[in-house]
C-alpha cells in the first residue's frame, strides 16, 4: 500500500516476545546471584 506503514507486525511480535523472554532470563539469572550472594554471607558470619 503505497504511503502505508512499512511495518512487519509479525516480525515486530516475535521480537516483543524475545525481549520479553530475554529480560525474564536475565531477571532470573540476577535473583539467582543476590540467592547465592545471601548464602555465601551466611556462610561467612558462621
Amino acid at each position: 500500500m503505497p504511503g502505508g506503514p512499512n511495518v512487519d507486525m509479525a516480525s515486530e511480535m516475535l521480537d516483543a516476545i524475545g525481549a520479553e523472554l530475554s529480560f525474564k532470563a536475565n531477571a532470573s539469572v540476577f535473583e539467582t546471584g543476590a540467592d547465592m550472594w545471601d548464602v555465601l554471607m551466611r556462610i561467612k558470619r558462621d
